[in-house]
């Protein structure tokens, strides 16, 4: 089933590590989204901008600029399936990776400590964790 929801990511703050159980196909409302993949691929996306997330793909999302990043997202969801799931951060070679022009300061390269909660298995793979405290979860 489809859902569509308003996500806001405060200045200075971040998604935390996470994953969809399915697609997302997304545009940005507002400010600059600085997004680290799982495999190091940085994606910088503005107002306008269209975006998509794959299923199981783990990625965390970066607010560096002054004014909120408001993204108008479409979630593509089995029922009874969570939109997003908590996920430890991948161990990250960033040797090599061209970085020219990006602030790197204030990413949580290290990511968080899952706490492991069952996600039904029809949503996707691996287990949940709990995050706590993090500013500008998706929702």
């Amino acid at each position: 089933m489809a859902v569509i929801r308003t996500i806001t990511i405060e200045p200075g703050t971040n998604t935390g590590w996470h994953y969809h159980p399915g697609p997302v196909q997304a545009v940005l409302l507002s400010g600059t989204l600085h997004r680290l993949l799982e495999d190091g691929t940085v994606e910088i996306t503005r107002p306008g901008q269209f975006l998509v997330e794959q299923a199981d793909q783990v990625h965390i999302g970066y607010n560096h600029g002054d004014g909120p990043v408001v993204i108008l997202a479409n979630y593509q969801v089995a029922e009874g399936c969570p939109l997003w799931v908590p996920a430890p951060a991948p161990e990250l070679d960033l040797t090599g990776l061209d970085l020219t022009g990006l602030d790197l300061s204030g990413w949580d390269l290290t990511g968080l400590e899952p706490t492991g909660s069952p996600v039904p298995s029809q949503c996707g793979h691996g287990e949940a964790a709990d995050l706590v405290g993090q500013a500008g979860k998706p929702s």
